[in-house]
């Protein structure tokens, strides 16, 4: 995963006690950046459609209306709010 991944980037170069939070952080961050964000975005946007209209039918729906009306970065608003 993740932890294993990161782990020899920070070791021996912060004290072996670090090691752990920063692979932990890093990896937040990733999963942030690649997963969670582009989930939130789609899941706001079929909860706060007006009424039943149609506008966003699932999340496959929803994400290729949104790449394709706005662009792929729509999907990756709120990034900051997400890792701060």
């Amino acid at each position: 995963g993740g932890l294993a991944f990161f782990k020899p980037h920070f070791e021996g170069r912060v004290p072996a006690m670090l090691v752990p939070s920063m692979a932990g952080i890093c990896t937040g961050i990733v999963q942030a950046v690649l997963f969670l964000t582009p989930t939130e975005t789609i899941k706001v946007r079929q909860q706060t459609q007006i009424g039943w209209s149609g506008n966003y039918n699932s999340m496959m729906g929803t994400a290729s209306k949104l790449i394709k009306e706005e662009g792929f970065p729509s999907l990756y608003k709120g990034l900051l709010a997400t890792t701060v």
